[in-house]
């Protein structure tokens, strides 16, 4: 059984047994934390460029419901249901999410999302879109902070986030 190497600057421990070698070989990442503090600096930049994706991806939804909201408070519903019914269809997704999107941007405000897209777990991921959809549903914004702290500090799953809500 190996120990696991954890460079001290990250917390974050490296277990398993082997790595291999350009020549096929495999030696123990024990014999070399050099080598176990390089892999967690890879891992640790990866996983910072997923959060940063994660948090692009959640800005591209919020901006789609934030058009799907001006669009609404612009034209009758008669008008803007076909229009995001097409863009729903053009975008192949269901017009459903668009809605989603568009509920999620009117009850969290651009500033609560900016902060909201800023936090990360001690891992360095991001809160999820799944997760912003979920704490839009609470509609008493200092109880979305605290939810958004849980999320943060636990870790919290999105199931986990919808039990808490129904508490």
């Amino acid at each position: 059984m190996t120990k696991p190497v954890s460079p001290p600057d990250t917390g974050v421990e490296l277990s398993g047994p082997t790595t291999t070698r350009g020549d096929g070989g495999a030696r123990s990442l024990d014999a070399d934390p050099l080598l176990g503090a390089r892999v967690h600096a890879v891992a640790q930049h990866l996983v910072s460029r997923l959060a940063d994706a994660a948090v692009e991806d959640m800005r591209a939804r919020y901006d789609l419901g934030d058009a799907f909201c001006i669009l609404r408070r612009l034209v009758p519903r008669v008008v803007s249901a076909p229009i995001l019914n097409s863009v729903a269809r053009w975008m192949r997704v269901h017009p459903s999410a668009l809605r989603r999107y568009a509920r999620a941007t009117e009850t969290i405000g651009r500033p609560e999302f900016e902060h909201l897209s800023d936090l990360r777990t001690r891992r360095g991921s991001s809160l999820t879109w799944s997760h912003v959809e979920r704490l839009a549903l609470e509609l008493d914004a200092p109880r979305r902070r605290e939810l958004a702290a849980a999320i943060v500090d636990e870790d919290l799953s999105v199931r986990a986030l919808a039990a808490r809500l129904k508490r």
